[in-house]
């Protein structure tokens, strides 16, 4: 049950980052960091990579 907890959070992170325009970055990292036992440098990097996509979706959400 638990491996289905975490991506629902992940993608309801990156929701909520998406509509309010913030990235996201400080609810990722603490989700990667003690969720899936990330080192927090790796976390950081992750999560911008996943910021990228977000935007990216955001931007063409909004420009349609």
């Amino acid at each position: 049950m638990y491996e289905w907890i975490l991506p629902l959070l992940g993608f309801l992170i990156a929701v909520f980052a998406a509509i309010t325009g913030v990235g996201g970055g400080v609810l990722f990292v603490p989700l990667l960091t003690l969720g899936w036992g990330f080192e927090p440098s790796v976390a950081v990097g992750t999560s911008l990579f996943v910021m990228i996509f977000g935007g990216f979706g955001a931007t063409i959400g909004y420009a349609l």
